[in-house]
């Protein structure tokens, strides 16, 4: 952890500030951040993520040192999505169905598995990426032509046009025949 003391004073400087002002904008002491930077304390859990929200700096960074420091607006917008969806997890988890939660559960852990891009350089995990966006993209347009005609006593079959469906089934064999070759 005392890494992290030295990670927030290159952090300080980075940003060209003084103790001073770095201090008044977490609204502790020049004199604590003093302390940090020198070793003789350690931030607190509450003060690590203080920091990383008011300097926008990726918390693991701070902790670790293995990440970048700065959080990009893409980084953000990507945490903030993630929570929304784990929130929409979250609500479907606590059904009273129990089928409902099962179901949720194996997507939840397919999903998952199907993001996981560790071990890829950064030309793979775009790749990868386009491919998995794209199934996700086409189940998306099959899946609202489903809920539209949810309720309908038609037959999905009559709703949706057989070389509508033909595609549709033709566009993600082609997906996944990339995704496995990806992966293999």
């Amino acid at each position: 952890m005392e890494n992290i003391c030295i990670r927030i004073k290159e952090l300080r400087k980075e940003l060209m500030m003084s103790q001073i002002e770095f201090a008044q904008n977490l609204g502790v002491t020049n004199a604590h951040i003093s302390k940090i930077e020198k070793g003789g304390t350690v931030p607190s859990e509450a003060l690590i993520k203080l920091i990383s929200k008011e300097y926008n700096v990726n918390e693991e960074w701070l902790k670790t040192g293995n990440k970048p420091i700065f959080i990009s607006e893409v980084e953000e917008k990507i945490d903030e999505l993630m929570i929304d969806s784990t929130s929409t997890f979250s609500k479907l988890l606590h059904s009273d169905s129990y089928t409902v939660r099962n179901m949720v559960a194996e997507l939840n852990f397919l999903f998952t598995h199907i993001i996981d891009i560790s071990g890829l350089d950064d030309k793979q995990q775009i790749e990868y990426l386009c491919i998995v966006k794209t199934m996700f993209s086409m189940i998306n347009q099959y899946n609202s032509i489903i809920k539209e005609h949810l309720h309908s006593k038609q037959l999905l079959m009559d709703v949706v046009k057989k070389e509508q469906f033909e595609k549709y089934k033709n566009d993600m064999i082609q997906c996944i025949c990339e995704y496995e070759k990806f992966i293999n």
